[in-house]
C-alpha cells in the first residue's frame, strides 16, 4: 500500500512515498491500494482510489488534438531546418521537404479541431 500526499483543495497527488512526514494543513496523507500511483494523478475521496489524470485527458477530443499537434511538431523538426530543406528543394528541384512532411502527417493521423477558432496561421484553414 502506497502513502500519497494529497493537496486538500483539489485532490492532486503531490507526493508518493512509503513513509509519512510532517506537512502543512493544506495537504493530507492517504493510503491507497494502487501501487502504480504516481505524482500528478488525482485522488478520489469517495472510493479512496486514484487515476492518471493525463491518461484520462489524452482520451478526450481535446487531448487527442493536443497530442497530434505536439507529436507532429516534434517530428517536423526545427523550423530553421525546414526552411533550409525548402530552400534546397527549390534550388535543386527536389521534393525532400514535402516528402518528409507527408510522411509525418501519414504517421500521425489528423485529430479534428476542438476549438472552432483554431486556424492555420499561414493558410487560415
Amino acid at each position: 500500500m502506497k502513502k500519497i500526499l494529497v493537496v486538500a483543495a483539489n485532490n492532486y497527488v503531490a507526493e508518493v512515498t512509503d513513509k509519512e512526514f510532517e506537512v502543512s494543513p493544506s495537504f493530507v496523507w492517504k493510503t491507497v491500494d494502487n501501487d502504480d500511483v504516481q505524482q500528478g494523478w488525482t485522488y478520489v475521496p469517495d472510493d479512496n482510489s486514484v487515476f492518471d489524470t493525463d491518461k484520462v485527458w489524452l482520451a478526450t477530443d481535446e487531448g487527442k488534438r493536443h497530442k497530434m499537434v505536439t507529436d507532429r511538431q516534434m517530428a517536423y523538426g526545427k523550423i530553421g531546418d525546414q526552411l533550409d530543406a525548402l530552400y534546397r528543394d527549390l534550388r535543386d528541384d527536389t521534393t525532400k521537404w514535402v516528402d518528409h512532411i507527408t510522411a509525418v502527417k501519414a504517421a500521425t493521423p489528423k485529430a479534428d479541431r476542438v476549438d472552432p477558432l483554431e486556424k492555420d496561421t499561414v493558410t487560415g484553414e
